[in-house]
């Protein structure tokens, strides 16, 4: 009995810890064991405490460790259900990615695009090319991954106009004009969430419908292989400064 109250005592801890986007917290309190599948006394997962864009972060912190996304509380919702509902587009992205089923119906008989037909279209278009995403070796995401961080320099989450024209000098000997073309290409073409900006989950999902497009990886090889040469020839991409 007294075992029982300390792991729930700790499971609530994970749940505050959640609230307050606090990810050493969350980090810490895994490490002592406690269950990143842990409900609390609603049938609510740690995913429900966190279920924010603000949080990105922390959520994939939390599906990296295990945290199942189809949970359900005690009204048959999950966490898909709250994103969907708050029309939060990062959050619905990087669930449906890590397995979300989006045709999970709560007690109510809905499901989560029922509660708002505005993100319809969205979970139709990221279910039916998320097999994409399963294409990625865990090699190539941790190093398009580790791509993405250096470009982020400013740790801000994501990649815009700025950060994509310097990428672009960096990786090729392009003009001025050339680079800026492309990066505004790119964002149009990557962008899911937000216009103008490419998250972590943007950026790792399109690495992965280019390998299906091609039908291997050898663009994704050859990315990588660009970047690694602009290192050598450049230095660090946070030092570099694009010519005039």
């Amino acid at each position: 009995m007294q075992e029982e109250s300390k792991q729930r005592s700790q499971e609530e801890l994970l749940f505050q810890a959640c609230q307050k986007g606090s990810l050493d917290e969350c980090k810490k309190l895994l490490s002592m064991g406690v269950d990143v599948n842990a409900r609390d006394r609603n049938g609510s997962s740690a995913l429900f405490h966190c279920c924010h864009p603000q949080q990105l972060r922390l959520v994939r912190f939390l599906l990296s460790m295990g945290l199942n996304p189809n949970l359900t509380n005690i009204r048959g919702n999950t966490a898909l259900h709250l994103a969907a509902e708050r029309g939060y587009k990062e959050i619905i992205l990087i669930l449906i990615l890590y397995g979300a089923d989006p045709y999970i119906y709560n007690l109510n008989g809905h499901r989560c695009d029922d509660l708002n037909p505005q993100t319809r279209p969205l979970i139709a278009g990221i279910f039916r090319d998320k097999s994409a995403y399963g294409l990625l070796s865990d090699f190539h995401k941790k190093k398009l991954t580790q791509i993405f961080e250096d470009i982020d320099s400013d740790d801000l989450g994501y990649i815009d106009a700025n950060k994509s024209f310097k990428f672009n000098r960096f990786v090729e000997e392009i003009s001025e004009d050339i680079a800026r073309r492309d990066s505004q290409e790119f964002l149009k073409e990557v962008s899911i969430c937000k216009e103008g900006q490419v998250n972590l989950e943007e950026w790792l999902f399109s690495f992965g419908k280019l390998i299906r497009d091609a039908g291997n990886d050898t663009p994704v090889d050859h990315f990588i292989e660009d970047y690694e040469r602009g290192i050598k020839e450049k230095g660090k991409f946070i030092d570099f400064k694009p010519r005039d």
